[in-house]
């Protein structure tokens, strides 16, 4: 069990698949929300509100910088894929 803790302060396993159920399947279709998540999140933070809090922008941006590093890695990775889309979207949500 690997533990996480949302920003609503629920605690959830990223080893549980029913964690990613709402998710699709393909690689692909996780990969093209995670990009809509970033571009969501560039939009709100950076033209739609703004000032933001600089730490929650730190960390959302770490994450960003993190699956561009490790994406060429885990290419055809469906679990990161969930488990990074999950991450991103907790996070982005906190802020919005």
């Amino acid at each position: 069990m690997r533990q996480f803790k949302t920003a609503h302060g629920d605690i959830v396993d990223l080893n549980d698949p029913n964690t990613y159920c709402y998710m699709s399947d393909n690689v692909d279709k996780i990969e093209f929300q995670i990009h809509q998540e970033i571009g969501f999140y560039y939009c709100y933070v950076k033209y739609w509100h703004n000032p933001w809090d600089e730490k929650q922008e730190a960390r959302v941006e770490t994450l960003i910088k993190n699956y561009a590093k490790d994406r060429r890695g885990n290419i055809n990775n469906l679990k990161w894929h969930q488990e990074t889309l999950f991450i991103i979207q907790d996070e982005i949500e906190n802020m919005c």
